[in-house]
């Protein structure tokens, strides 16, 4: 279960931020999500044909976070 001090905390001015673009195929028409993980603040759901680059970016940040 994350840690709530984790999910709430505060950046410091010269903490460095980086964001990734994640590729996305819209393809399929029929998506459910595959994977549903539930915190008491979020829910993350990872799509029915999710790229593995995806999915492993998802539980890397859950990592980070928790």
């Amino acid at each position: 279960m994350c840690r709530p001090e984790k999910m709430s905390a505060q950046l410091e001015a010269d903490d460095l931020v980086t964001f990734a673009s994640l590729p996305i195929s819209l393809e399929k028409t029929n998506r459910n999500a595959k994977i549903v993980i539930k915190f008491p603040s979020a829910t993350v759901e990872i799509m029915d044909g999710a790229a593995a680059e995806t999915v492993e970016a998802v539980l890397l940040a859950m990592k980070v976070l928790c």
